[in-house]
């Protein structure tokens, strides 16, 4: 196995020196630029770590899929024709993702001795939220942007700061301007969306190039900037989640590698389909077939490419920095929220839910609901209809209560207006039919999901309706049931699984 491995990473590099095809299509120039942004990381040694691995991964045996029996059978929906290319697409299609670990992130000399060493090496893999040593000192992230021909495009400089402000309003995390800072994050237009992870000291290049200019594709970069790893890279990612290599083409298989209990980190917080952290579920596919599925809740398909920061993502962000310290005593937070470590006497609170205390529906759009035992028939929408594309979401929240000890059951009747696509990052509808609202509810955005039915777990079921184009809509019906009637999905069926430490 290892002769082979070593055959194969042979070659791999070969065939980059013989050839431009190992970066694509990019110009001299383009690769120079690349280059550089790495900062000190030695290019060389990068590559011969990725080659080992990408050259490991294809070479192990796959076992042949079995659906129905490995995993449960999910039929592709029908994709819109405004689909956004991922990260991934991108990076693929401007030659950038084979240079970078998983795709999109660059490691500095010091992570690849550790996440990739040669063979023979001493190993000490990464944490899911990086180690102390680089976290960003004081809690203070410092960015400045390049200017010149390294410019943001205007629209990426905006998204890049709705994309500062959704993690500063979130978390203790100070974001400041400046462009002398010893440590800082420099946003430039490169070739593709890349970051490193956690600080790395010095002037660290964070890029968002063409394709990349949306809130989904800057906070998650910033994810990585803060110290974040993929989502589907957890120890415990096969208990939620079935990966089918057999599916994913044999050069990016490495991108779905996973921790162990022993060296990844989630603070105890559980995996969350909703992830702005995870990948898409057939980005990478020829087939467009899943290659990552949903395992033990498979109406939660949806979820998986979000553009939308998870309230569990933001929890494992403020306990990654030490915010709860900050906040010994304060308010008395419901549904699932956090003390705000800003503003202590107040609360940060799932997505549904707002008051000082997480208990009152926020404001604006939406309605309250009450269920009885005959349907009712409602309209779930956010945005306009002459709305185009815009950086940040519309909502609209809904609440519907049913009596104490009974259950809701909602059925989508009808979906228009809407844009079906992975992620449902276009806009749709979000159910939090589990008792626990810290999850991202189940997400729908297709017109294949009319006459879904969903029964919650508990008597309070918050709905969000989300856009940044136009005014999807959704019509429901809902009553209660009784507690009796099974529960679509339950939170003890994708419960976190905590590690002592």
């Amino acid at each position: 196995m290892q002769q082979m491995i070593l055959a194969s990473v042979v070659a791999f590099l070969a065939s980059i020196a013989a050839s431009d095809s190992g970066w694509g299509t990019m110009t001299a120039a383009q690769i120079d630029q690349f280059k550089q942004s790495l900062g000190e990381t030695d290019v060389n040694k990068f590559d011969a770590a990725l080659a080992r691995a990408r050259a490991a991964a294809a070479a192990e045996e796959i076992p042949e899929s079995r659906p129905g029996v490995d995993e449960p059978i999910i039929v592709p929906k029908t994709k819109s024709n405004l689909a956004e290319d991922t990260i991934s697409q991108i990076n693929t299609k401007t030659g950038v993702a084979p240079h970078l670990y998983h795709g999109d992130m660059i490691l500095t000399n010091k992570q690849i001795d550790v996440v990739m060493p040669a063979s023979g090496a001493a190993s000490r893999k990464k944490r899911q939220a990086q180690w102390p040593a680089e976290l960003w000192a004081g809690r203070t992230v410092y960015y400045t942007f390049a200017t010149g021909a390294a410019a943001l495009s205007a629209r990426a400089k905006q998204v890049a700061l709705l994309g500062i402000d959704q993690w500063r309003k979130a978390t203790c995390i100070s974001f400041v301007q400046s462009a002398t800072a010893k440590n800082r994050i420099r946003f430039f237009k490169g070739d593709g969306c890349y970051s490193n992870v956690g600080m790395t000291g010095g002037v660290q290049d964070l890029s968002l190039g063409d394709g990349c200019e949306t809130i989904g594709h800057a906070a998650h970069e910033l994810g990585h900037a803060l110290g974040f790893w993929h989502t589907q890279s957890r120890w415990d990612r096969d208990t939620f989640l079935n990966v089918i290599l057999a599916r994913i083409p044999a050069q990016w298989r490495d991108q779905f590698s996973k921790e162990t209990s022993a060296t990844n980190h989630n603070y105890g917080v559980t995996y969350d389909y909703g992830s702005i952290m995870h990948y898409d579920g057939r980005e990478l596919s020829s087939t467009n077939q899943y290659y990552a599925l949903t395992k033990l809740a498979p109406t939660y398909q949806d979820n998986i490419g979000s553009y939308i920061l998870s309230f569990n993502e933001i929890v494992m962000m403020n306990a990654h920095y030490g915010c709860p310290t900050k906040c010994t005593s304060g308010a008395t937070c419901l549904n699932g929220g956090i003390r705000n470590p800003r503003a202590c006497n107040q609360c940060l609170c799932p997505s549904g839910w707002a008051g000082t205390q997480c208990a009152a529906r926020p404001a604006g759009c939406g309605a309250a609901l009450t269920a009885t035992a005959a349907a009712q028939t409602t309209t779930i929408a956010a945005g306009s209809a002459s709305m185009g594309q815009t950086n940040a979401f519309a909502m609209c929240n809904y609440l519907i209560r049913a009596p104490a000890g009974k259950k809701v059951q909602i059925v989508l009747t009808t979906l228009t207006n809407n844009e079906c696509v992975d992620g449902c990052y276009h806009g749709g509808i979000e159910i939090k039919a589990m008792s626990d609202h810290r999850y991202t509810g189940i997400r729908k955005c297709c017109a294949e999901d009319k006459g879904t039915a969903i029964v919650s777990q508990g008597n309070v079921v918050p709905i969000i309706a989300f856009s940044r184009l136009n005014r999807p809509t959704t019509t429901i019906t809902y009553k209660w049931v009784e507690a009796t009637v099974v529960s679509t999905v339950t939170t003890a069926k994708i419960a976190g699984t905590k590690i002592t430490y």
